[in-house]
């Protein structure tokens, strides 16, 4: 009679005996551990309780006190208001939003005005990126026989 190859539970039951790697594992596990305890506890000190200034019996240290002692309590009063500053520009934004329809496969081009530089441009309702052959102007190309738009910014610029 052939007996049953022995399974490695079998063998640990009867050995008991753990391998200096088994023994290196279980004493780094351990240290680290420790270690975390160690942490944990250093930053749960410095963060709830131990804020820098204050004392390990929970007073708050000289300067501390000479700080919150001089710290406004409650409600703050303003002061005094200040005289009223230049108006400004007329009340537009300087900002022109075109928006220009094509048809078919020609290329489609918006141009903002000599005062202007182009802010955005983009194609169509899916947003496709536009090309801008100069600072002023954006274009589109139609890929097929469909309506497109092309939609832009126009910002008034500063003459330099």
């Amino acid at each position: 009679m052939v007996d049953a190859p022995a399974t490695p539970s079998r063998d640990r039951a009867q050995h008991q005996r753990w391998t200096a790697e088994e023994w290196t594992l279980g004493a780094l596990s351990l240290l680290g551990l420790v270690g975390f305890v160690v942490v944990f506890i250093a930053v749960l000190n410095f963060t709830v309780g131990g804020t820098p200034g204050a004392s390990t019996d929970g007073s708050a240290s000289p300067a501390r006190t000479a700080a919150l002692a001089n710290a406004p309590q409650g409600r703050v009063e303003a002061g005094p208001r200040g005289e009223r500053g230049p108006p400004g520009p007329p009340g537009q934004s300087g900002v022109r939003i075109l928006r220009l329809a094509c048809a078919g496969s020609n290329n489609c081009t918006v141009e903002c005005d000599e005062d202007e530089v182009l802010l955005t441009a983009y194609c169509g309702a899916a947003r496709a990126a536009a090309n801008f052959p100069s600072e002023r102007s954006a274009s589109c190309r139609g890929r097929s026989q469909e309506r497109m738009f092309v939609f832009a910014a126009c910002v008034k610029s500063q003459p330099q």
